[in-house]
């Protein structure tokens, strides 16, 4: 926070320029908020002062807009400065966009409405300097070097840059719950393709279920759009399905399951890990079941399939009832992902996937751990704890069968 970084050129000198004569860039997407991360920011301008000076453009009306340092701008007022340090660098409107985006992309916490925002002002920026015309359409063919290169630069793959500017079709109440996380990233692209009328309507009906959809129903929902039979009526039955499966969950008892699925387990017969590239070619081919592609061109890792270290690592584990429904529920959804995303979905036969069938990275796991631990006051444990925890349970449960337990965990 309060490091000091050059980002002078080498004719360009530091100057204090007045609050007053200070402009928010045009159509700025990035908000600017009074959150912890202003106040720590608040604390730092107090006791070092501004470090880092704003990057700003004169306009012709007498005033600067700011391209760079709305934040340091918002802190700083805020602690009474009536002048502030900045550089004045010229910049045509293409340049200055492309400029603000990239600066404003390195912060930690941005919301997914803000990144929309901020690709689709890099993505028309790009296109206008290029000299291409109808710079608003995004497809699989008008713009793809322009889509590629923010992906690159950015982090996310092409695709992924498309959904993102794809979003800010959506009406701002759809946008707010993305935003909140009330609704996932993927349900909310699919909603961007409805009418802003049927937008609403979806709003009404989420209003009406207390639901928001999961990435099959929002893909079902864009499908009766493209039919022309899309109702809030026919919202409303498809987001009441999960006000229904959760009932369905309260009604019936673990012991009810049971009978259902008497005796439910999971083979283990494969692994998964992240070794670098380097490394693959020195593994023994036979235990190489798949390498799965890397999503970023820079990656120095890969995931890798392959059979377990020793023969006693393959083992049955089995699972309560109610988790093997789950199971069951979470493949029947993706099945319908699948179906609708085509050659899109890559399938790798994974059940726990991402929504294009990709493994689920651990640190994914582990983050929505985290926040079931948060979010219910549970005390701080590490995921792979549990494994362990589940042993002193199952040696409990069994008697202290310790041959019993050490095949169904897989501990020596």
């Amino acid at each position: 926070m309060t490091e000091k970084t050059d980002i002078r050129d080498s004719d360009e000198k530091v100057v204090e320029i007045e609050m007053e004569r200070l402009r928010t860039f045009t159509n700025h997407p990035f908000k600017v908020i009074g959150d912890s991360q202003m106040i720590e920011l608040q604390d730092s301008i107090k006791k070092y002062g501004v470090l880092n000076p704003l990057i700003v453009r004169p306009r012709k009306e007498g005033y600067y807009e700011i391209i760079s340092g709305h934040r340091r701008k918002y802190a700083a007022e805020r602690l009474g400065y009536k002048k502030i340090p900045v550089i004045i660098r010229m910049m045509q409107d293409d340049e200055a966009v492309v400029t603000m985006v990239d600066s404003n992309l390195q912060r930690e916490q941005i919301t997914p409405s803000e990144k929309a925002y901020a690709y689709k002002m890099k993505y028309d920026a790009i296109k206008k300097k290029a000299g291409r015309k109808n710079c608003g359409q995004v497809d699989h063919n008008m713009g793809k070097r322009s889509i590629d290169v923010i992906g690159e630069l950015c982090g996310d793959s092409a695709k992924q840059v498309q959904r993102y500017i794809k979003m800010t079709e959506l009406i701002p109440a759809l946008l707010d719950k993305v935003d909140d996380g009330s609704m996932g990233f993927t349900p909310a692209v699919q909603l961007s393709y409805l009418k802003k009328k049927e937008q609403q309507e979806i709003i009404d009906a989420m209003e009406a279920t207390q639901c928001t959809p999961s990435l099959s129903q929002a893909i079902r929902i864009k499908k009766l759009s493209e039919a022309g039979k899309l109702t809030e009526s026919e919202a409303e039955g498809i987001l009441g399905e999960i006000k229904q499966k959760e009932a369905d969950r309260v009604v019936f008892k673990n012991e009810q399951l049971y009978r259902f699925f008497p005796s439910t387990y999971v083979f283990i017969n494969k692994q998964m890990e992240r070794v670098s590239k380097e490394a693959v070619e020195e593994l023994d081919s036979k235990e190489v079941i798949l390498i799965f592609p890397s999503q970023r061109k820079n990656n120095k890792t890969v995931r890798v399939l392959k059979t377990p270290k020793t023969d006693t690592s393959e083992r049955k584990v089995y699972i309560p009832g109610f988790v093997a429904q789950c199971l069951i529920d979470i493949k029947r959804e993706q099945d319908e992902v699948k179906e609708a995303l085509g050659s899109e979905y890559t399938d790798y036969n994974l059940i726990m996937a991402t929504t294009f069938g990709m493994p689920i990275n651990g640190s994914y796991i582990r983050d929505q751990m985290q926040k079931v631990i948060d979010k219910e006051g549970l005390p701080d444990v590490v995921f792979h704890s549990l494994r362990h925890t589940s042993v002193t349970y199952k040696l409990k449960l069994s008697g202290g069968d310790i041959k019993a337990v050490q095949g169904d965990s897989g501990h020596a």
